[in-house]
């Protein structure tokens, strides 16, 4: 499950707005409310990092954030992701909502909810993450600025996008979901270029791989991400219709 928050300021109308940049602008709109749980912070404002039990030496999987920030052309998305994540954004949604409107004006809101869920397929359905963030530190084993053609760019985001949609559907409670993922070696990596992001300070910065188009033996339904830094916005995984070069 999940529920979603759009928030569309008369004054943003005709901005394009990026999933950090829609973060940044929720937390100086919100700066004095006290929510950090909305930026993945505890009390005392740091970045809340926790992992699941291993279920063997070797392999671990972080547990995601529970809000997630997208945006687009005119909007400022929020994701509460999961029944935590539904919790959360409900709490606090009428407080952002206010913070918003006292920051940028006249502001437009729309609450949905859905289901977060895969469908397995008989054929692979590929799917697009436009920003991939395979290591926090450049010097990370995890990540070559290469080709993804390559062998060591293919196994960094085949290991990103499993072990994110295991992640998650853990997150969810959802061992069904998990049972639908596929091994590394089944996911078909298909295009990509190598994406460096800036995360604070001149030497900062966070490693990927943008406009990456993986193929999977199933169906994505609901937000889903994989990789870094996914309370910012990063690794948002979607189907793309073959036919129409478009998500869904």
């Amino acid at each position: 499950m999940y529920l979603e928050m759009i928030y569309r300021p008369r004054a943003m109308a005709d901005q394009v707005i990026y999933p950090d940049h829609a973060r940044k602008l929720v937390a100086k709109a919100c700066d004095g409310f006290g929510i950090p749980t909305i930026f993945n912070r505890d009390q005392d404002g740091k970045s809340i990092s926790l992992v699941y039990e291993r279920e063997r030496p070797g392999i671990w999987y972080g547990v995601p954030p529970a809000i997630a920030f997208d945006g687009g052309k005119g909007f400022i998305r929020i994701y509460g992701i999961g029944q935590e994540g539904k919790e959360i954004l409900g709490a606090h949604a009428a407080m952002l909502f206010s913070a918003i409107m006292r920051r940028h004006g006249l502001t437009a809101v729309e609450m949905k909810e859905g289901t977060c869920g895969i469908r397995q397929s008989p054929y692979v359905i590929p799917h697009r993450i436009r920003r991939l963030l395979v290591a926090k530190k450049l010097a990370s084993s995890r990540y070559t600025h290469a080709p993804v053609t390559e062998p060591e760019a293919v196994a960094a985001i085949r290991y990103a996008v499993v072990s994110g949609l295991v992640s998650q559907a853990r997150l969810l409670g959802d061992r069904h979901a998990e049972s639908m993922i596929p091994r590394e070696e089944d996911v078909d990596v298909l295009d990509g270029a190598p994406l460096l992001v800036n995360i604070s300070g001149e030497k900062n910065y966070a490693a990927g791989y943008k406009n990456v188009v993986v193929g999977l033996p199933l169906r994505l339904r609901g937000p889903w991400q994989c990789g870094h830094l996914k309370s910012r916005g990063y690794g948002f995984i979607r189907p793309v219709d073959p036919m129409m070069g478009r998500r869904e």
